[in-house]
């Protein structure tokens, strides 16, 4: 990967100065509304308080889900002021049109111990469109332009790329974190290296897993996406989710890199009378649904952790929402956790799903690091640049 050095907060004067603070606030909500999981609002707070310790003026700017440029009131980042209020101890002010002139004049009114945050910026097809006059709409708001969403700096999108064309752009202490930390455990280009990649859909990673599989020494794919390898192989694969277009594109991959590919032999699933069963890849019938690996692959996977000094891991195992498909995702976390703790491995985590897992098992502070993105951290070991850094880099970069 290579090292991408910031133009960063800590080096401007901020004295007075309005704020637009580029965050991801994209976080889980239950039917009730209450937060399953205050993560990215921990991980923002930092920031934000610095930024009020010097005197500057915070409009506070995110996405929240996938409304498609529509307004979608469950969708609503309103809902999020209760906890910004608690997290932060100021007041929040929300400001629903956003390309209102009112709106954008509240900016200049703002009082110390206040903050905007602004409604979700996807309900404007703009903004995913990277629309220039969309981003120079949201310019007028501030006077510099600060981006701490780490994860979303692999979107083309207007409050990313941009509104970077119509203000001063600088990073956030927590992308400015996210990008040491990187830098540190891929400098020294430790061998030999695993990636674990899993998650449900193949066609969101394809083209990255054939880049990193080129690129790194041992790939192990599991949760669904596995199932596209399998078929094309010539498995049976039951009732379990695959897609069917990009079977014949892992096929592709598998016989370029099979000398680098590990494969789960054995699962873990539900049968058509929805019975909980065991079996190797083998033995598995058409009314069959795999839902996690089995302990044989387990022991695979462990055993090729154990001979690696670096372990990326990326997507769940399995599904693990549910606690009978959990159980190979908290095993390798114990495994990938307590190499780590003996320094025989780096290990990093990323992707709200992997985190998600690690998090279940309880060992969050026995990993090297765990990173806020999922798409951005893989894209940025894939291309070691990422579209949302084009105006915040600093000349040593």
């Amino acid at each position: 990967m290579n090292t991408v050095h910031l133009k960063n907060i800590t080096d401007i004067s901020l004295n007075d100065k309005k704020i637009f603070l580029r965050c991801d606030l994209n976080v889980p909500f239950d039917d009730n509304k209450v937060l399953l999981d205050d993560t990215r609002i921990n991980n923002i707070v930092p920031t934000i308080q610095y930024l009020l310790q010097k005197n500057a003026k915070v409009i506070i700017a995110s996405h929240f889900g996938r409304p498609n440029g529509e307004y979608k009131e469950e969708l609503s980042l309103k809902k999020l002021i209760p906890y910004l209020e608690e997290y932060l101890k100021v007041k929040v002010i929300f400001i629903k049109d956003i390309l209102s002139e009112n709106s954008i004049a509240r900016a200049n009114d703002l009082k110390n111990g206040e903050i905007i945050l602004l409604e979700n910026l996807r309900f404007y097809k703009e903004e995913q469109s990277n629309d220039m006059q969309f981003g120079q709409k949201l310019s007028q708001y501030a006077d510099i332009y600060i981006n701490d969403a780490f994860s979303c700096c692999h979107r083309e999108h207007a409050s990313i790329d941009a509104i970077t064309q119509f203000l001063p752009s600088y990073a956030g202490l927590l992308l400015v974190n996210e990008l040491k930390n990187l830098n540190d455990a891929f400098s020294k280009n430790t061998r030999p290296q695993i990636l674990i990649i899993g998650g449900k859909k193949i066609s969101t990673k394809i083209r990255i897993l054939e880049h990193l599989a080129n690129k790194i020494d041992k790939v192990f794919i599991a949760g669904a996406m596995v199932n596209n390898f399998l078929k094309a192989l010539g498995y049976e694969i039951g009732t379990s989710f695959y897609e069917v277009d990009y079977v014949e594109h892992a096929k592709n991959i598998y016989e370029k890199y099979k000398e680098k590919i590990i494969l789960p032999n054995d699962f873990v699933g539900k049968n058509e009378n929805n019975k909980l069963f065991i079996k190797d890849i083998s033995d598995i019938l058409a009314g069959d649904c795999m839902l996690d690996i089995g302990s044989s692959s387990c022991q695979k996977l462990c055993d090729s952790i154990k001979n690696s000094k670096i372990v990326i891991w990326n997507g769940p195992i399995g599904f693990y929402e549910e606690q009978q498909f959990a159980v190979s995702s908290l095993y390798i976390a114990r495994s990938i956790a307590y190499h780590t703790q003996k320094n025989n491995i780096i290990s990093v985590i990323g992707g709200g799903d992997a985190v998600a897992a690690v998090k279940l098992s309880g060992l969050q502070d026995c990993f090297s690091y765990i990173s806020t993105g999922g798409g951005a951290f893989l894209e940025l070991l894939e291309k070691g640049d990422l579209i949302g850094f084009k105006n915040l880099k600093s000349k040593e970069t």
